[in-house]
């Protein structure tokens, strides 16, 4: 992703109590998608997701967060 922010262990200030962690990489502008995605897993019982965006033929999103079971494995890029 080129020009693209890095955001990995991103932990957005401002965001709700329970926003969560989320690995990955997001572009300039884009930041809003990483937001929603952690305040959405940061839900109780929330599990974990993985997205990817593109947007003129350039990933501008490419995150993951959350855990995979109810052990609380981490949900990982692949």
């Amino acid at each position: 992703m080129q020009g693209g922010l890095n955001i990995l262990n991103a932990h957005w200030p401002g965001g709700s109590p329970r926003s969560l962690m989320i690995d990955g990489k997001v572009a300039a502008g884009f930041e809003p998608v990483a937001k929603a995605l952690s305040a959405q897993l940061g839900r109780p019982n929330a599990g974990g997701a993985a997205l990817c965006v593109w947007h003129r033929g350039e990933v501008v999103v490419d995150i993951w967060g959350g855990t995979r079971d109810a052990a609380g494995t981490p949900w990982t890029r692949d």
